[in-house]
């Protein structure tokens, strides 16, 4: 389990998702063409800059406190002057980090010059422009009177409110896309591995809003089971869209191997674990692509669509199988999944996920793991995310007895323990781990 957010590089591409039309999908802050003022000039004692937060008042005004000094995000520019991002570069044979576009883009708000305000400072890391996009139209208006959500959004505000476009802008820097990405090669320098998953890495980061009466008035709120679901959905449309991409295509002896599961190779020579996975219909020797975004949400249907389920599963096994075939082969598979998870997307935010469909998918999840799906340790970690923003949203739902909170708080944190390190990854012991953990949701 991931300890803290890893930067990764990135740049901005819409990615499918049918809770909008691709004209709809909103431009990413860094292309957004208006001007970033700079975080000072959110930073005023009555505007974000609290020491602390207000009370009775729709925001809490302490915002640019708890980013300065709790959120990750802020140090992003100041880690790449540290000798692990400068040994990177030196192995590429490339500038200093901090002069590199493929470290600014997702390290700070690499804005053109001209776009850049008196306060703006590359130093800032990523600040709030970042996220909230360049704030030249809505900084004086947002303060109105008369303001509205509405109004900031109609002056260039990024609707980081809504789930789809706030996970597609995550992935813009916690993913990649065709044109920028963290490349094998990049990580054969040091770049640490790439891990995400939406739900859980908003929690791991302090929140600066609430989600109280006011706040559902005016935006939209969601459950952490909502969060996660629409997560993956998008999460899996951007791994497709790579594996249809040049990265992949056969111009070259290797195709992208970060696109693979990366255990697979990255493993001792003595170790003979291997048991068939019967997802993918791939026997040993074979390296698997990387699909933990795509088995997670073959779970997240289960409970909308047991048919629409088990076709999803039958196309992702058939996409595993051409991988080792074709490319013409593959990209037909791609293309069938592509068109399932653009359909899927929109109603995966329109389904109110009941206590009864939240415990149909843990079921769902644990037991894939107790049969061996998770052979891949990024399928693992993955699963326990899900399994604990699951039984959170299941908690809020139908309030659990303080014995079953705490023996599957117990069983969570064993799961945890057990993806802390991947080099260190037990498939066996995870499977009975899961198998402990299903007797507890299966109960009363």
């Amino acid at each position: 389990m991931p300890k803290k957010l890893i930067f990764v590089y990135a740049a901005a591409m819409a990615f499918f998702a049918a809770a909008a039309s691709a004209e709809e999908m909103a431009t990413f802050p860094v292309l957004d063409g208006q001007v970033h003022e700079g975080v000072a000039s959110c930073a005023s004692s009555n505007c974000h800059g609290s020491v602390k937060q207000y009370q009775n008042s729709r925001i809490l005004h302490n915002e640019y406190i708890t980013w300065d000094r709790e959120d990750i995000h802020s140090e992003a520019y100041k880690k790449m002057f540290t000798k692990a991002f400068t040994d990177i570069t030196d192995k590429l044979g490339m500038k200093a980090p901090h002069e590199e576009p493929v470290c600014l883009a997702c390290h700070a708000s690499d804005v053109p010059k001209k776009l850049r305000g008196t306060k703006f400072q590359m130093d800032d890391g990523i600040g709030c422009e970042t996220c909230h996009g360049g704030s030249e139209n809505w900084l004086a208006a947002h303060t109105d009177k008369d303001a509205s959500h509405e109004t900031n959004l109609a002056n260039g505000m990024y609707p980081s409110d809504d789930i789809v476009q706030r996970t597609r802008l995550c992935l813009s820097c916690h993913y990649g896309n065709d044109k920028q990405f963290v490349t094998h090669e990049i990580m054969g320098a040091g770049h640490p591995r790439i891990s995400f998953e939406m739900d859980t890495f908003s929690e791991l980061q302090p929140p600066h809003f609430v989600q109280d009466e006011d706040y559902k008035q005016r935006k939209t709120a969601y459950s952490n089971v909502k969060v996660w679901a629409v997560g993956q959905a998008v999460a899996a449309a951007s791994v497709l869209e790579m594996l249809h991409s040049t990265h992949m295509r056969p111009n070259k002896l290797f195709p992208e191997l970060s696109m693979f599961d990366c255990h697979s190779c990255h493993h001792r020579m003595s170790d003979k674990s291997w048991t068939p996975r019967r997802s993918t219909g791939l026997g040993p020797g074979v390296v698997p692509i990387n699909d933990s975004s795509l088995l997670m949400l073959r779970h997240v249907i289960v409970p909308m669509d047991a048919s629409l389920a088990w076709r999803f599963r039958k196309i992702l096994k058939e996409m595993h199988q051409a991988s080792t075939t074709d490319y013409a082969s593959l990209v037909e598979k791609i293309e069938q999944l592509q068109a399932m998870v653009d359909s899927l997307t929109g109603k995966i935010v329109q389904h109110e996920f009941t206590a009864k469909d939240i415990q149909e998918i843990t079921l769902s999840l644990i037991n894939d793991g107790v049969w061996g799906e998770y052979q891949d340790y990024v399928a693992a970690e993955q699963s326990v995310m899900a399994i604990s923003a699951l039984t959170i949203s299941w908690d809020k739902l139908v309030p659990f007895s303080d014995v079953r909170r705490e023996n599957l708080k117990r069983e969570i944190d064993l799961l945890y323990n057990i993806v802390d390190k991947d080099e260190a990854y037990n498939q066996k012991r995870f499977s009975n781990a899961l198998g402990k953990l299903r007797e507890i949701i299966s109960g009363s």
